[in-house]
């Protein structure tokens, strides 16, 4: 769990350098990489979620979800990954 007041103090210091805070990546240990009832008490919808399942300790599947503050639900996202080799942008 993060404290809102940390994650106020990353954004602030993402925007000081130009950039943007756009999610928040857990994991679910020997759980679904699914959002828990606990992540969608405190989910808002301006941020994108990753979840990593883990089994056994290791890491078996990944999501990643979108809240939609008028249904109170998660939604779910695309995630894309480049190709193997690939060389960043920029």
């Amino acid at each position: 769990m993060i404290d809102p007041l940390e994650l106020l103090r990353a954004d602030d210091a993402a925007r000081a350098r130009g950039l943007d805070l756009i999610g928040i990546y857990h994991s679910h240990p020997d759980h679904p990489a699914e959002p828990s009832e606990f992540d969608r008490s405190r989910a808002v919808g301006w941020y994108t979620y990753v979840i990593l399942g883990i089994e056994n300790r290791k890491p078996r599947s990944m999501t990643a979800w979108r809240f939609d503050e008028s249904t109170h639900r998660f939604l779910p996202e695309e995630i894309i990954t480049p190709p193997e080799g690939a060389r960043p942008e920029g």
